[in-house]
């Protein structure tokens, strides 16, 4: 026979009910025999953890197949704001049933029960301080009564800039929880929104009747909401910020291969992951390469005398730890590249140039996924300006390109032309420019971009043109 498990509430263990199918019954059949009216919320069906679409609902069990049936909530509350000022930036707050879902099947097929001794802070009876953050897999919250607590991450948050103003914003969706909420307040760390200046913070409450749980249907409306406002950039529901940008600089000093093998002693080498908190895809990377080692993203590094590590690999990202040591990233492209081994003992010899006037070719989104829009965030931290021999101050033009190119995503092969977008700045300025540059719409696909200066750096060394590459994002196409 086959085991039938039906959870009228995916959050209650105890609103299970249990039923024996023969072999061959068509689930379909088993309902309208058993629940001819439906139920109050919507189904969720499982074959073992494999989700059963409900145009599948005629599938025939069976004998070792075990069913899982989740009658779902029929919302969760959504909420938006909209907060503006250089550092003070959209909010909106969604809730996405997917979460029960994942709650609900982690406790039925498995892993292990928690160390309560070791878990995490009540957001709302803790008095230790809180932040909004990421609970994949985890119930969404219900709250009851009159309580003060930070949302749950409903998708991962981003910023951009808005060159006009110079200002840095940030997108964020969050969930407030099951159910219906009056919004009282709200803060932005400890300082209430009703004492800012007017306009800097607006917001929005979504209801579950207003979302119906559909992705873009909150995007729509916010974008629908601010389009006439000073800042028009569009809200997107599901971003990717790739994880290969730390901080690039783009320079024209050419770094001398290291002819010597360096020796790496007690370094870690970690394999891509995807994180658990955040659902984020971690490129492989290697840590512990000592400082004095001059390495630039792009430069070829071969290891050797490891267990795990030797061969070539292309750098991603340099970022300086600070102890004395570097870490470098993998490339996207190359993602895989980098085997566990803790401690990695060996040495690295940098064998290899590149024009570190050009930045990538890197991938604007995971693995599987298609996006239609993508961006960068170009900074010149201390301004823009042009010196002469005398002293004097003048406007300072810095030209770059940014190539958006749709590939094969299993080989990287270019499809159709890229799309090529030329941006200047001109400016005469010791304060930080920054600016978001988008591809504008780009037909559903995978993508890498490339960004190139195409100004030289003043030969005498007097101008301030520092220039830095500092995100890459891409808009996921939604799965409506």
């Amino acid at each position: 026979m086959c085991e039938l498990r039906l959870f009228f509430n995916p959050l209650d263990s105890s609103s299970k009910e249990t039923h024996q199918l023969k072999p061959g019954t068509l689930l379909i059949d088993f309902l309208v025999e058993n629940y001819p009216h439906g139920f109050d919320g919507g189904l969720a069906t499982f074959i073992g953890n494999e989700y059963l679409p409900v145009e599948d609902l005629d599938y025939p069990v069976n004998e070792n197949d075990c069913v899982t049936m989740l009658v779902m909530p029929m919302g969760a509350e959504f909420a938006a704001t909209y907060l503006t000022a250089e550092f003070l930036m959209p909010i909106l707050i969604q809730a996405t049933i997917g979460l029960v879902i994942g709650f609900t099947i982690n406790l039925l097929f498995g892993p292990e029960a928690p160390n309560i001794g070791k878990g995490e802070d009540s957001p709302v009876y803790s008095i230790n301080p809180t932040r909004n953050r990421s609970r994949l897999g985890e119930p969404i919250t219900a709250h009851y009564g009159t309580v003060s607590f930070p949302p749950d991450y409903a998708a991962a948050p981003y910023t951009y800039y808005v060159e006009d103003s110079n200002d840095q914003f940030i997108d964020e969706l969050l969930c407030l929880g099951q159910g219906d909420y009056t919004v009282d307040q709200i803060t932005v760390g400890d300082t209430p929104i009703d004492i800012l200046a007017p306009g800097i913070v607006q917001f929005w409450l979504y209801g579950p009747d207003d979302h119906n749980q559909t992705l873009g249907v909150i995007e729509a409306d916010v974008n629908a909401k601010v389009a006439n406002a000073s800042n028009a950039s569009k809200f997107w529901e599901n971003v990717y910020t790739s994880p290969e940008i730390d901080t690039y600089e783009f320079n024209d000093s050419v770094n001398d291969p290291v002819l010597v093998p360096v020796p790496i002693t007690g370094g870690n080498a970690f394999a891509s992951t995807v994180d658990p908190s955040t659902g984020d895809y971690t490129l492989g990377r290697i840590v512990g390469i000592p400082d004095t080692t001059l390495i630039t993203e792009g430069d070829v590094l071969t290891f050797a005398s490891t267990l795990n590590n030797n061969g070539d690999m292309v750098a991603g990202a340099v970022r300086n730890n600070g102890d004395g040591t570097l870490t470098v990233w993998e490339r996207w492209v190359d993602q895989g590249r980098v085997a566990q081994e803790n401690p990695l003992n060996g040495t690295v010899t940098v064998n290899a140039v590149v024009n570190p006037m050009v930045a990538g070719p890197y991938r604007t989104q995971k693995t599987g996924q298609e996006i239609n829009e993508a961006s960068c965030d170009i900074v010149f931290p201390q301004g823009l300006m042009d010196i002469d021999a005398d002293g004097d101050q003048n406007y300072k033009r810095v030209d770059m390109v940014f190539t958006f190119q749709r590939i094969d995503p299993a080989d990287g092969s270019p499809i159709d032309p890229p799309i090529v977008v030329n941006k200047s700045w001109r400016y005469k300025q010791r304060r930080a420019v920054r600016a978001t540059v988008s591809s504008g719409p780009l037909t559903p696909g995978s993508y890498e971009v490339t960004i190139e200066r195409t100004t030289p750096f003043a030969s005498a060394g007097r101008d301030v043109e520092t220039t830095l590459l500092t995100g890459i994002k891409g808009h996921v196409v939604l799965d409506t």
